[in-house]
């Protein structure tokens, strides 16, 4: 599987090339379904400070629109406009 892990941290080149291979897999949002190719966030499935250099694995990546990616980070109370 492919990897960007390094012991130091990723140039942003090489950030950018990791999101785009991600946005050109998913295409969608993997939580709601909705369109984001453009305007998508990629995440980490599994954090980086918990499970190191499998973190930056692209199978450990997803693609989310703007509102599940709150969601995720900010929980549920977050879309209802209690933040």
């Amino acid at each position: 599987m492919k990897s960007y892990f390094k012991p130091d941290r990723l140039t942003q080149r090489e950030k950018d090339k990791m999101c785009s291979e991600v946005r050109v897999r998913d295409r969608y949002c993997q939580k709601c379904g909705v369109w984001c190719l453009a305007g998508g966030e990629v995440s980490h499935k599994k954090t980086v400070g918990a499970h190191g250099d499998t973190a930056w694995r692209l199978d450990n990546m997803e693609l989310l629109c703007w509102v599940c990616h709150r969601i995720k980070w900010h929980g549920p109370k977050w879309s209802k406009g209690e933040r």
